[in-house]
C-alpha cells in the first residue's frame, strides 16, 4: 500500500485480527516497472482512488513486484488494483509472473487512457508468460477474452490464468463449504 495514511489504516486492521498478523506483511510502497519515486494523490474524501499522479502532492517510493516477491517461489493469487496503472505493475514482474497461478485484476478503460495504454497491452504481457484473460459471468463461469476486449463501459475485474483447472478446482472448493 503506497499511501502514507491508507498504509497506517491497513496495519491497524491487521493488528485488530490477531490471526492476520503472521500472514500478511504490509509494504508501504507503489509498485511500478522500474526503481524510483512518483508523485501520489492525496484525496482525505476519496481516499480508495489515489493514485499515481503528476499532480499527486505526497511523494512514494516505487519497488517492482519482481523485487519484493524475489524470495517467494510460489504464488496462488495475486490481486492488483491500482487505478489504471495494472501495466507498469506487470511490466516488473516476469519472474513474479513465472511463479504465479492466478491474477485477479480490475480493468478499466478510461483509467488505462490516463497513462496512454490499453488492456490489449496488458494482455500482450500477460499472454507471454502463459496467462489468458477472462471476464467472470454471473454465474461464477469464465468467458475467455481476446486482445481486442475492452472494459469500457464499467470497471471490472478480470481472472488472468495459466490453468482453467486451477479456477474450477478453486471454485468447486468455495461452493463445497
Amino acid at each position: 500500500e503506497p499511501h502514507p495514511s491508507t498504509y497506517k489504516s491497513l496495519v491497524r486492521n491487521i493488528n485488530l485480527n490477531s490471526d492476520l498478523k503472521d500472514i500478511i506483511y504490509p509494504i508501504n510502497i507503489a509498485i511500478g516497472n522500474k526503481k524510483s519515486t512518483v508523485k501520489f494523490t492525496d484525496d482525505k474524501y476519496l481516499a480508495v482512488l489515489n493514485k499515481i499522479s503528476d499532480k499527486g502532492e505526497i511523494e512514494v517510493p516505487v519497488s517492482t513486484l519482481d523485487e519484493i516477491t524475489k524470495d517467494i517461489k510460489k504464488i496462488n493469487l495475486i490481486k492488483v488494483d491500482v487505478e489504471g496503472y495494472e501495466k507498469f505493475v506487470f511490466e516488473s514482474a516476469k519472474n513474479t509472473l513465472e511463479n504465479t497461478d492466478c491474477i485477479y485484476f480490475e480493468s478499466y478503460e478510461s483509467n488505462y487512457h490516463d497513462y496512454n495504454y490499453t488492456l490489449g497491452d496488458i494482455y500482450q504481457i500477460l499472454k507471454k508468460s502463459g496467462f489468458l484473460i477472462y471476464k467472470t459471468k454471473e454465474d461464477f463461469s469464465l468467458e475467455k477474452i481476446d486482445e481486442n476486449y475492452r472494459s469500457i463501459e464499467k470497471y471490472e475485474n478480470l481472472i488472468a490464468l495459466k490453468n482453467l483447472d486451477y479456477y474450477n478446482q478453486r471454485m468447486s472448493e468455495h461452493f463445497k463449504k
